[in-house]
Formats: structure tokens, sequence, C-alpha cells
């Protein structure tokens, strides 16, 4: 195991929705005091590498978002510490290039809800049933909630599918709601982790 805890985040074309969700993960994860353990990345699996960023969720953030496109492939799922797909679409295609990302892959939404869960167990230290010590190392511990969001899958059960899209819509507001609703799942997802350091 490394000492760092890499995030991969996945849409279609890589441009608006997952290199946002990359940037608020590096805001994030820096606020809860995991700088230089949490490494956040993005890909699409439909991407035009080198394609420029969306420039409104740059006025958005704001500031520049990272890099250009980046196509997505084999060697990015299988680094990944966790995948986060921000639809179902996204998440199939990682399944196609990588079934053994399965344990590691979620949609955005499934990991916020997943984690606004174990978080507030975590928090309240009320045992997770069956779950196997919390080991010391923080890339590990971050790596042992993925373990544990994967065991607790049948939770999502009986939620509506489209519960685990968030669509990319184009347009002024409506982009900026997509935004919103990358962030929103996000949130849980960082305060789990922050209660795992604690």
């Amino acid at each position: 195991m490394t000492d760092t805890f890499t995030v991969l985040v996945v849409c279609r074309a890589n441009v608006c929705r997952s290199p946002v969700a990359e940037r608020l993960l590096a805001r994030w994860s820096g606020q809860v005091g995991l700088d230089g353990i949490v490494r956040a990345e993005s890909a699409g699996w439909d991407a035009e590498p080198g394609a420029a960023r969306c420039a409104q969720g740059e006025a958005w953030l704001p500031g520049p978002l990272p890099g250009a496109a980046v196509e997505l492939a084999g060697e990015h799922l299988d680094r990944a510490d966790l995948v986060l797909a921000l639809d179902r679409e996204a998440r199939a295609a990682c399944v196609r290039l990588s079934t053994a990302c399965r344990p590691r892959l979620l949609t955005v939404t499934q990991a916020g809800f997943l984690a606004d869960r174990l978080g507030r167990m975590i928090e309240t230290g009320e045992p997770i049933a069956g779950a196997p010590p919390v080991p010391e190392a923080p890339a590990d511990r971050l790596r042992w909630l993925v373990a544990e969001m994967d065991a607790a899958r049948e939770l999502l059960a009986g939620r509506p599918e489209d519960a685990d899209d968030i669509v990319d819509r184009h347009g002024v507001e409506p982009h900026a709601e997509v935004f919103d609703e990358v962030d929103l799942p996000l949130a849980p997802l960082t305060r789990a982790w922050a209660a795992l350091m604690a």
C-alpha cells in the first residue's frame, strides 16, 4: 500500500463534471487535513484528449480547472483506490475497461449516500458490523472506508435508478445546477474522511 489515496472521477468527456469534482475533492480533502494524502484525478470514457475544460466550471469554482481532457484507460482504474462515476453510463464504461475496479467503483451519489451513513456511525462510535479494525495510516484508513462502502451496498436497494445520475446539462443556469449537484454528495464523503482521521 502507498501513502497516497487516489480518487478517480469519471464522466463522458472530462471537460465539465469530472474535472469540477476533481477540483472540489482536492479542496475538501485539504480542508479536512488530507493534503498530500488524497490525490484526485479525472478522466472521460469518451474524451477527446487535450480538449479544453469547461469555462463555466472554471467560473463557478472559481479558478482554472486542472489540465485538459484525459481519455479513460484501464491503468487509471487499476491504480485508483476509489472510482467515482458521474452517472450509470460512466460506471458501465469503467467496468468494461476493468472488471477488477468493481469493489472500488460507485457513482458519486452512491458514494455520498453510503459515506453519510457510515460517517455518522464513525462519528458516534457505533460499531460497523463485521468491519475489521481501522488501520493506523491515513491512506489505509480511507481504503478501509472504501471496503466498508462496498460491503454496505445493500443500503442502496430501493433507491430510484436515476438517483445515481448527475446528468450534464448545458446552458448558464442549468450548468451551475449541475456543479451544485456534483458538490452535494462530496460533502458527506469528505466528512466521513474527517471522522476517520479524528
